[in-house]
């Protein structure tokens, strides 16, 4: 009988806050994040959230932008786009077209177009009404990073790269009409005023290069070059983000230092007014200078007299990320106004600015911080992890953070500052974590009180590893200081300074200990507690008797130091994980290896068995944790989803869950489901998902980037769904033509008075209530996604056009669906121009297809003009026989709102 085994799946992700995206405001204190594969959306007054994601969703949201107030764009890792419903947190639409990650989003304010930038350097317009990608833009020779849609009709959009270079596109010609170099190295950031006079650009240099817009210019240049403005707060310190303020003429600028500086667009009577007193006090110290000399020396037409500084303001001491303005401040009512930052250490803050004086001088604008969102995440690494004896307590420790969590619910329970914690234990009764730290130190922390009970100095150095004895009396630990220390944990009564009252307390004593001959990398206790193994950093492990510490068996094999280890529940194996990528499965009566596998693609940094089965996970730097059987040497199962380096993972006493912490600072519970696992059937489909993989990377090669003349391009990707979509409708057009063709020689030979029998159907058209070809032919094509139709087509060959243009032609006589026909036409005729132009046959199909087409688009025309010559008579009824105007409820709940006049209270 073939054996099969439960399988693992991810039942949730906490403990990260935002990952490497940017910060996107919603509305009122509701931000925006990308969190790994889900966006976020953090209430920062509350801390709760709401999660946009999907099972089938395993890369990373690297770009966010608000396309309206209900709907968020969201660019990925792998290229692909989806926009969000904020409301029901469903996937409106979707888009694939870059090969690269999304490094760059912008809407049009008809909120009709999105605008995306890739690492690639390509640039592609959306439609998001027909559901599909207009054209590419290449021009850029390196990442983008930044879009901005500007003019009068929104026919322009500035685009900045990698490559140095700052881009005027004319999105209606669909070319690159001005081209200017933005920095002499990388370009990092791109905005625009919200006046749309000024572009600023920044990059490696601390200085912000600025240009005049002016999309109505017919001769010349339309970015003209402003100079520079050179930043005030760390000078060496690149230009990562400019963002200006929606409603007051205020922008910062940040790079990576913990400061973000202010600045203010001074009005002309300002500026003016500014220029005015730099030539007076110029003149008080020189007064032979003349009128002419002074502007000379201070032109009115300096950049840096209308883009000034306002204040530098220091924020949370990690490096920042991204930036967004919290609108619906005015400074007019407060003097105030609000942004949010989010940090590379998984953290949000919200600062308030507020400018003392009436006339907002850089001299008394002050920064304090607001809101935060920082408790359910860790701000480094997470280095270890341990569960409760009941499995529904889960503590994880980083560099200065202890934090325990509800593994059910994922919230944080508590949190206690530490050192840099590198291994951890719940001891009997699970109200006690004891921590080992890079300093050396063993410390006991009390979970409900978030206190600190015992410390102790263990090592010399660091605290590499620690483990509980079976019966929970016992700790072992090893370090740097190459000793192997035991401990145990003694009640004791202290006396509260300055009372007489004693409170019941324990202390970590040492029992005893040995000298090693190495660095101590992880410890281990048998289950029956006969032995002690230590791995050291001479890539040996040494097994000890527990009771005298004598010498029992050494462990040879590993090319570089084992990082981990574990005994099995009998205490007959013992499995050995290394930095050479294997793993090592030893018995423990003899010491002989029974197998070594290559079982990662990095050092593998946790192993661990399965309670009561010889069956272990891994987990390594290479993101995967694999399931092995250890009695057939054979992995079972791969779990993939984190997206950096895994550090840590336990798995629950009961084996129903297991617990990884990565790099990317999340904790993912994968937990055991009903369903089963056979082994023949999960190497079929890693064989299949290769080769899928491969096909798909030889696809991408093969079409390549466009050559160097090619500006603009065609949007197309193939994927694994186009593919699929596209064989199932050539399926279904074999099958829809051979039954027409049937019916068509049955029909005329009843014309030239033959008996013959009427044809059998195929039964894919008797199961569906005997549907016609046309009918179920339109059926499959109205399954596929609006945006896949185009790349689904492409499968399509030459000889399979006639019969489609055939069905074409049917539809147009129906009038079925007309937008739907179109877009299945246009994508025919672009793809086989040249061949449709040279054939009669062709020629003669396209003729009637384009008469009945054009008679179907004008009856649709009409009953839209009907329509809404209907709507234009209801509104001139309504205006006749009511007071207020006729207007959409949001609207007019809008205009209402702005109406209200809040009561103001006076104090005598």
């Amino acid at each position: 009988m073939v054996k099969s085994y439960w399988k693992y799946e991810q039942s949730s992700v906490f403990g990260n806050i935002v990952s490497d995206c940017n910060i996107c405001w919603i509305s009122g204190n509701k931000v925006a994040v990308g969190s790994l594969e889900s966006v976020i959306v953090w209430d920062l007054k509350t801390s709760s959230k709401t999660v946009f994601s999907s099972a089938d969703l395993t890369s990373a949201v690297t770009y966010l932008s608000l396309v309206s107030e209900d709907v968020i764009a969201a660019g990925y890792n792998d290229g692909s786009i989806r926009l969000w419903d904020s409301r029901t947190a469903d996937v409106l639409i979707s888009f694939t077209g870059h090969r690269s990650r999304v490094t760059s989003l912008i809407p049009d304010h008809s909120q009709t177009r999105l605008a995306s930038g890739a690492a690639d350097g390509s640039i592609i317009v959306w439609d998001l009404v027909s559901e599909e990608g207009l054209y590419k833009l290449n021009g850029h020779k390196g990442q983008i990073n930044g879009m901005r849609i500007i003019g009068d009709d929104q026919n322009f959009m500035l685009s900045c790269a990698k490559d140095g270079l700052l881009k005027l596109w004319d999105l209606d010609s669909q070319h690159c009409s001005d081209t200017v170099v933005a920095q002499k190295s990388d370009c990092w950031a791109l905005e625009i005023s919200p006046d749309n006079m000024y572009c600023l650009a920044g990059g490696d240099s601390s200085d912000i290069s600025v240009w005049q817009i002016n999309t109505n210019a017919t001769e010349g240049s339309r970015l003209q070059s402003l100079g520079a403005i050179a930043r005030q707060a760390h000078t060496k310190d690149r230009v990562l983000g400019i963002h200006f303020h929606p409603d007051n003429a205020y922008f910062v600028t940040h790079g990576v230092a913990p400061s973000i500086e202010l600045w203010k667009i001074r009005t002309p009577a300002e500026t003016t007014k500014a220029v005015a007193r730099k030539r007076r006090r110029r003149r008080e110290k020189n007064p032979e200078l003349t009128d002419e000399h002074l502007a000379d020396l201070i032109p009115d037409n300096n950049i840096a007299d209308v883009l000034v500084s306002v204040a530098i303001i220091p924020v949370s001491p990690y490096k920042v990320r991204s930036i967004a303005w919290l609108p619906g401040s005015s400074l007019d009512k407060r003097s105030k106004l609000h942004l949010a930052i989010a940090y590379k250490s998984n953290l949000i803050d919200s600062y308030s600015i507020t400018f003392h004086e009436q006339n907002k001088s850089a001299e008394r604008a002050t920064s304090e911080k607001h809101l935060a969102v920082d408790l359910p995440g860790h701000r480094t690494d997470i280095r270890t992890l341990s569960l409760s004896a009941d499995n529904s307590i889960l503590s994880s420790a980083s560099n200065g953070q202890l934090k325990i969590w509800n593994v059910k619910t994922g919230n944080c329970i508590r949190t206690i500052e530490t050192g840099y914690a590198l291994c951890s234990a719940f001891l009997p009764g699970d109200t006690l974590v004891v921590i080992g730290t890079k300093e050396g130190t063993i410390s006991l922390y009390d979970i409900a009180s978030s206190s600190i009970v015992s410390s102790v100095k263990a090592h010399d150095g660091a605290v590499w590893s620690m483990h509980l004895s079976p019966d929970g009396v016992n700790l072992v630990s090893g370090g740097a200081d190459k000793m192997l220390r035991f401990w145990a944990f003694k009640p004791t009564k202290e006396i509260v300074p300055g009372t007489e009252r004693y409170i019941d307390t324990i202390k970590i004593k040492e029992t005893r200990n040995a000298k090693i001959t190495d660095d101590i990398l992880s410890v281990r206790y048998s289950p029956d507690n006969n032995y002690v193994a230590a791995s050291l950093l001479d890539n040996t492990v040494k097994v000890f008797y527990n009771d005298t510490l004598k010498y029992y068996l050494t462990l040879y094999g590993h090319k570089l130091p084992v990082l981990a280890m574990d005994i099995s529940y009998d205490s007959k194996l013992i499995i050995t994980s290394s930095a050479d990528k294997n793993i090592k499965i030893w018995g423990l009566d003899f010491g002989d290896c029974h197998r070594s596998l290559f079982a990662h693609q990095d050092s593998i940094t946790a192993v661990a068995f399965e309670q009561n089965t010889h069956h272990f996970f891994s987990a390594s730097k290479d993101r995967v944790i694999k399931y092995w059987d250890g009695d057939k040497f054979e992995c079972i199962q791969k779990l993939t989803g984190h997206q950096s380096e895994i550090w840590a993972m336990t798995i629950a006493n009961n084996g129903s869950f297991v617990v990884s912490a990565s790099h990317d600072r999340s904790i993912r519970v994968w937990k055991q489901s009903d369903e089963e696992i056979f082994l023949e059937e999960a190497r079929e489909q890693e064989l299949e998902e290769t080769y899928e993989n491969d096909f798909f990377s030889a696809l991408d090669q093969a079409n390549g980037d466009p050559s160097d003349d090619t500006e603009t391009q065609a949007v197309s990707k193939q994927t694994i769904e186009t593919l699929k979509a596209g064989d199932r409708f050539l399926e279904a057009l074999d099958l829809c033509y051979d039954d027409e063709m049937k019916h068509k020689a049955y029909y005329e030979a009843l014309s030239a008075g033959q008996t013959i029998a009427k044809p059998d159907r195929n039964i894919v058209f008797t199961f569906q209530n005997d549907v016609s070809a046309e009918q179920y032919l339109l059926s499959v094509i109205e399954k596929v996604p609006i945006h896949q139709l185009g790349d689904a087509l492409l499968i399509l060959p030459f000889d399979r056009v006639i019969p489609l243009l055939t069905f074409i032609n049917k539809w147009a006589k129906s009038g079925k669906h007309p937008a739907l026909i179109c877009r299945i036409l246009y994508s025919v005729i672009r793809m086989f121009q040249n061949q449709l132009v040279t054939s009669s046959e062709c020629r003669s199909v396209l003729e009637e297809v384009y008469k009945n087409l054009s008679h179907s688009l004008r009856r649709v025309k009409d009953e839209m003009g009907y329509n809404l010559a209907g709507l234009n008579v209801i509104r001139r009824y309504q205006g006749t026989m009511s007071q207020h105007e006729f207007q959409d409820d949001e609207t007019l709940a809008a205009e209402e709102a702005k109406s209200q006049k809040k009561r103001a209270f006076t104090t005598i």
